[in-house]
């Protein structure tokens, strides 16, 4: 006697059934271990986070800055200082650039000959190297075209302010 019609069928679709589950369990052990994985290497993270965090220095760095303005006016440029880096980034706030000449900038410490820092570009920021404390005095002089030809300021200062510590 013959199998019923569909008995084949629906023995071949119960293997399929039983090899699905199969699969289906072993992705889920696959997936399993991913997730603990990740888990473990979030956690790592989350550790080394809290080490760097803990590890930087409690006080913040002092910043300082000079403002140069003209005889009492408004700023005409901003040098602010990273004594860490030893440079300084000069902003022109109100800096008029001459017709006729350069201006450039100086570093004047107490008792020493001022040092050119290079000339001040009156429509950019720059950057300059520059090893300076408090209480030293940034200054912008007049220079014939390209900079002093002496080394020391040779025109007008137009622009002076003192370094000091923001708070």
């Amino acid at each position: 006697m013959p199998p019923p019609d569909g008995l084949l069928d629906g023995i071949m679709g119960r293997i399929d059934l039983l090899e699905l589950r199969d699969d289906l369990e072993a992705e889920r052990r696959r997936t399993r271990r991913w997730r603990l994985g990740a888990g473990a290497m979030a956690a790592a993270a989350a550790a080394l986070l809290v080490f760097v965090a803990l590890d930087e220095p409690a006080v913040a760095p002092q910043e300082y800055v000079a403002v140069a303005t003209a005889d009492g006016g408004g700023p005409a440029l901003i040098v602010a200082l990273d004594l860490a880096r030893g440079t300084a980034t000069v902003r022109p706030v109100s800096v008029e650039a001459p017709a006729d000449g350069s201006l450039e900038l100086w570093h004047i410490e107490a008792g020493a000959a001022p040092r050119s820092l290079g000339l001040v570009d009156a429509a950019h920021t720059v950057k300059t190297p520059l090893d300076a404390a408090p209480g030293d005095v940034v200054a912008v002089s007049l220079e014939p075209p390209g900079g002093s030809p002496t080394g020391t300021p040779t025109g007008p200062v137009l622009y002076s302010g003192p370094i000091v510590a923001l708070e």
